[in-house]
């Protein structure tokens, strides 16, 4: 009721399967009793020509044009003296066709309240647009148990569809950490969780949990009497996906590129070209925000970051792939990311794109071994400072690995893997990688990697109580920083 109070038109917005036309029903069985002449709902998901969008409305109100009247300024004329509230749904895809017989009706009908559902606002002067969110989803990270589990909308949700598909099915502890799972990897999508509930009693929670990476294969089936686009995912996606305008379809798909969230110079820097001007992806990044295929997460008003849900970000993923495009546009995000890697040199602005930066490594660990090196060579202050010291050791073997040239990268690299050794305390790991540092250096006549590898080995000599090894290493450093000319201030590097 407080969404309705006062409004003349109130559009419920966001991505298909969120729950609006859910919401749009309840509130207005909640507030139909305020309107004296009662509420009528006029569903829209089947009409195919925007011409048709009075007639639904006529149809349903049992409206019928004096001769030589227009339907619109009939309908006008039966609201006019009516307290009524008119429920609208799903208007996205008869968008302006939905904004011309709101209008019409606002301007022409002082006391009916329009309440519409669509994936993007009717644009109409006056209206009032409440974006529905997901369901609240648990921290994956929290002790909770299954009774507290339960205070948590999507897992009440899930619980509940698969109490009714599969009666004999309950939330236990056994089980919890799977649900938490589903609800997280479906964003807490109304949709995909009813789907998925609809699977529980044939397949169990551990098995959807781990086959969501093709959640539109698992989740296909759903009601039959829900309209053909809410059946699936992947149908409800492709409605959405349908109503794009080309050039918003390119960077729709080429937003799959990134991982978590990101900002708008970065979508500038790896989106545009080859059918997107540079100077457009703002426009367009706006209008995919507005279509409810883009979230904004709005830090303060001067700064913005943008993500799609996991869902929709795998699905735009697959249209990146018919496109051909993944590995150029891979390739791009994984540059983009090497380059702020080495402009933040550890900052923590960095965290906000530490899913980014996964992605990224991924790629160059498969594509472009000698970057992945550079990419992990820059990036260990940044695991050190968040204390994430095995991601920071398998992603430096990894890239050790992958490009084993005896190079000076490789020598920063090793001293870099023997820094994160040990701090983490893998002490003997960590000596090996510093001797095999100063090894390198040694053959390629790297003065500075030799000093950083002799200090190195002068403090591991020093956490293994062997001050009578430490010395000697710590004297060679010592003398070969003052024939160098090193400074000081950074005679230690661990």
């Amino acid at each position: 009721m407080a969404l309705l109070g006062g409004r003349r038109l109130l559009t419920l917005a966001g991505p298909g399967g969120v729950g609006k036309t859910r919401l749009a029903l309840e509130l207005a069985r909640t507030a139909e009793p305020s309107y004296a002449d009662g509420a009528a709902l006029v569903e829209l998901a089947a009409i195919g020509d925007s011409r048709l969008v009075p007639d639904a409305v006529a149809t349903a109100l049992d409206v019928r044009p004096l001769q030589g009247q227009e339907l619109v300024d009939a309908l006008v004329d039966f609201l006019a003296p009516r307290t009524f509230l008119l429920v609208i749904d799903n208007c996205e895809h008869v968008l302006a066709a939905a904004a011309g017989l709101a209008d019409a009706l606002v301007r022409g009908a002082p006391q009916v309240t329009i309440l519409a559902t669509s994936r993007e606002p009717l644009r109409v002067s006056g209206e009032v647009v409440f974006r529905v969110p997901s369901l609240d989803i648990p921290d994956p990270e929290s002790a909770c148990s299954p009774e507290e589990l339960l205070g948590f909308e999507s897992v009440q949700l899930l619980v509940e569809r698969a109490q009714a598909a599969a009666p004999g099915f309950v939330l236990d502890r056994d089980n919890a950490a799977d649900i938490v799972r589903i609800c997280l990897r479906l964003d807490g999508l109304p949709l995909a969780l009813e789907l998925a509930a609809g699977r529980i009693g044939a397949l169990g929670p551990a098995a959807i949990a781990d086959r969501l990476g093709d959640r539109f294969r698992v989740l296909r089936s759903g009601s039959h009497a829900a309209p053909t686009r809410q059946q699936t995912l992947s149908a409800t996606l492709q409605w959405s996906h349908d109503l794009l305008e080309p050039d918003e379809r390119i960077l729709f798909r080429r937003l799959a590129a990134f991982a978590g969230s990101f900002e708008l110079e970065a979508a500038e820097t790896v989106c545009a070209g080859a059918g997107i001007d540079g100077a457009d992806v703002a426009d367009l990044l706006a209008r995919l925000v507005e279509k409810s295929l883009v979230a904004v997460d709005e830090r303060s008003s001067r700064e913005r970051r943008y993500r799609l849900l996991e869902t929709v970000r795998i699905y735009a993923g697959e249209r990146l792939d018919e496109a051909g495009e993944r590995a150029a546009f891979a390739g791009r995000q994984a540059r983009w990311a090497l380059a702020l890697a080495e402009a933040e040199r550890g900052s923590p602005r960095l965290d906000r794109d530490a899913a980014n930066v996964r992605v990224a490594l991924e790629t160059l660990l498969a594509t472009a071994p000698v970057d992945a090196l550079r990419f992990t060579t820059t990036l260990w202050p940044f695991w050190l400072r968040r204390i994430d010291l095995h991601e920071a050791q398998r992603s430096l073997d990894a890239a050790l690995a992958a490009a084993p040239e005896r190079t000076a990268l490789r020598a920063q690299a090793l001293l870099a893997a023997a820094a994160v050794d040990y701090r983490s305390g893998a002490l003997a790991r960590g000596l090996e990688k510093a001797h095999e540092g100063l090894a390198v250096a040694d053959e390629i006549g790297d003065a500075r990697a030799q000093w950083r590898a002799l200090q190195f080995l002068g403090e591991f000599g020093i956490a293994h109580d062997a001050a009578d090894l430490a010395l000697p290493w710590l004297e060679k450093a010592l003398e070969l920083a003052r024939g160098q000319g090193f400074a000081a201030a950074t005679a230690s590097g661990v």
